[in-house]
């Protein structure tokens, strides 16, 4: 089999959306999530990561307590917990976009249930993992594992800085301070 990053690199554009799931719920309630996945197919994407937590949830998951420390999921007109993921990656299966996940480093049980969970109730393309740097102890080939056992064609990228975590497909080195000191 050709390998599964060489349709990221022919891709040649992709994007990384941060908290587009609450779009809809906290900045604009009249947001649409096919304008936004028709952009991105003008543009020229080939593959969209949305921002599925960096802390908190944008998905009701039967791993968090949402009454509790949680406060960044998307919520209806009724105070009801929403899918604030669902209607964004089915935007972007419509455009014929592949589409992802990012996912802020965390604990490796969290990291490895909610990954999974992930992959259970969406048909991903991609894994963004980011900032290992500051998880360091943990075993990265845990979440990875999980993953290959469910396919062996979701592209899997960590955003690692300096070394390696774990058996991924990409590295991303973040260009972070790119801008920093520019008078």
């Amino acid at each position: 089999k050709e390998r599964p990053n060489k349709l990221f690199e022919e891709g040649r554009v992709s994007a990384l959306s941060h908290c587009i799931a609450i779009y809809p719920f906290m900045i604009d309630p009249n947001f649409s999530a096919d304008l936004w996945a028709e952009r991105a197919k003008r543009q020229g994407h080939s593959y969209v990561s949305i921002e599925a937590r960096q802390p908190d949830y944008y998905w009701p998951s039967k791993y968090v307590d949402f009454d509790g420390r949680e406060k960044y999921f998307p919520k209806d007109e009724n105070g009801q917990l929403r899918d604030g993921l669902k209607e964004f990656i089915d935007a972007l299966k419509r455009y014929g976009i592949k589409c992802g996940f990012y996912w802020g480093s965390d604990s490796m049980d969290i990291y490895a249930q909610g990954v999974e969970e992930l992959i259970e109730r969406y048909d991903l393309d991609y894994l963004y993992f980011d900032g290992p740097q500051g998880h360091s102890w943990n075993n990265f080939d845990i979440p990875f594992s999980t993953v290959r056992n469910y396919s062996d064609e979701i592209i899997m990228n960590m955003n690692s800085w300096g070394e390696e975590y774990g058996d991924v497909d990409l590295r991303t080195t973040e260009a972070s301070g790119y801008y920093s000191k520019t008078g």
